[in-house]
């Protein structure tokens, strides 16, 4: 799926240079939603943004980084020395930059597309195509944004921004995932009851069961390496992890939630549960104890690895075609009506070849533009905050380690908050049919 979805973005990037290039590279792609392109091109630039960060945070960058004189204002404010802190402190700054960039570009397209109702809006149209420009743009808000002097009160704004950005991408990132169970559990419900064939029920079960192991795998785990007996809140919160999994699982099975919504099962009990997991395993690896913490930076830029691959799934699930699409687009459901190609022309119907883009918008949009740009400059923030490890710059002074760089008591309980949301959230999501019994779900 990796490579597929690699393929098609790489091929619509070289779609945004011209038409020569787009008849040898897109034609032999097949028709896809304008809709669903778009949403993919923003997923890659987000991409770009989250890798150019990573490379920011390289030793040879920080070292270059260290000569520029602009970039000393911080280290002079707080006192820190040249040397290796100086340097790590300039690469948090670069990644700060680079992810404002990101911010305030989405921003922009968020407040843009505010109220757009179908393609017939240049908005919606201009959302959809010019991708050079918008790629020249976002080049030059990150060029433009390195001109901010990297001081005291730059880092604090943009680390008060990120906690609040960064926490509610994580909860974006919960509700996408529930959701994805959901469709999950239905689509192969339904395939199984359309066609009478048991493998599909084989395979939800076979698929239910290895999230479940690996959810108890990993709560072994976080009993051997994150608990000793100086680390009884870590051993209480493993044990609230614990049956917070078990009381979902039972929950998502009781006959009334089954009465109201029967599609609800153990499915998208464990996806919840190994996501929880997930942050719960995180969040115990930025304890800044290192008796509680034994892994140390390692399982940080693990945890970051696997943070980062999480929040780029939960944007390309935000990709995928709602039911709404399936049923309102004639045009697609026909597939013999071109919306033109990604070269940047707005989206004009064409002759010059490439992949087709189906305009399934044409009576009223699919998704929100404007949330979903808002989702993804959150997600810009959300990309800062996981690659400084949650750092507070108001913690920067001399007697500080490099490793106290990877150590956060405020990135610990953010994400074990997170995941008390993401059990909450999840319970919503069985008891709403049932307490508001008059709407439909």
């Amino acid at each position: 799926m990796g490579l597929v979805l690699g393929t098609c973005c790489a091929a619509q990037l070289a779609c945004c240079v011209g038409s020569s290039i787009c008849s040898c590279c897109c034609s032999c792609l097949p028709s896809v939603k304008a809709s669903t392109s778009t949403r993919l091109m923003y997923a890659t630039m987000l991409s770009l943004i989250a890798l150019l960060s990573m490379i920011l945070l390289s030793t040879p960058v920080e070292e270059w980084l260290e000569k520029i004189a602009l970039y000393y204002d911080f280290c002079e404010e707080t006192q820190v020395q040249e040397g290796s802190l100086c340097r790590r402190v300039l690469g948090y700054s670069a990644v700060y930059h680079v992810c404002l960039a990101g911010t305030l570009f989405f921003l922009f397209l968020s407040v843009l597309t505010l109220c757009a109702k179908s393609s017939a809006d240049p908005r919606v149209k201009f959302d959809r195509g010019f991708w050079l420009w918008k790629f020249l743009l976002l080049i030059l808000l990150i060029v433009g944004v390195f001109f901010i002097p990297t001081t005291k009160a730059f880092y604090t704004t943009m680390y008060v921004g990120g906690l609040i950005g960064g926490f509610l991408f994580i909860l974006v990132q919960i509700i996408m995932l529930i959701d994805f169970a959901h469709s999950w559990n239905e689509s192969w419900v339904g395939n199984m009851e359309d066609s009478d064939n048991k493998c599909w029920l084989v395979m939800l079960i076979t698929s239910m069961l290895f999230m479940f192991t690996s959810s108890l795998l990993g709560v072994v785990l976080l009993f051997i390496y994150y608990t000793n007996s100086d680390c009884l809140d870590n051993i209480v919160l493993i044990v609230l992890l614990v049956l917070l999994c078990v009381i979902i699982s039972v929950l998502s099975i009781i006959p009334k939630v089954q009465e109201e919504n029967p599609r609800s099962g153990l499915l998208q009990a464990s996806v919840t549960s190994l996501f929880a997991v997930g942050l719960t395993w995180m969040a115990l690896s930025s304890d800044p104890r290192d008796q509680c913490n034994p892994t140390g930076e390692g399982a940080q830029w693990v945890s970051i690895v696997v943070a980062l691959f999480v929040a780029n799934f939960t944007v390309l699930i935000a990709t995928r075609t709602s039911n709404k699409d399936e049923d309102s687009s004639s045009n697609y459901a026909a597939g013999n009506q071109s919306y033109g190609t990604l070269s940047g022309n707005g989206g004009d119907d064409d002759e010059r070849g490439g992949q087709a883009v189906v305009d399934d918008e044409e009576d009223e949009v699919s998704y929100s533009h404007s949330l979903f740009h808002l989702a993804m400059a959150a997600a810009c923030l959300y990309i800062m905050m996981t690659l400084t490890y949650w750092f507070s710059p108001m913690k920067v002074d001399n007697s500080m380690t490099d490793s106290d760089f990877a150590d956060s008591s405020v990135s610990k309980w953010v994400k074990i908050s997170s995941s008390w949301v993401c059990f909450a959230t999840y319970i919503w999501v069985l008891f709403a049919p049932i307490v508001l019994s008059d709407r439909e779900f």
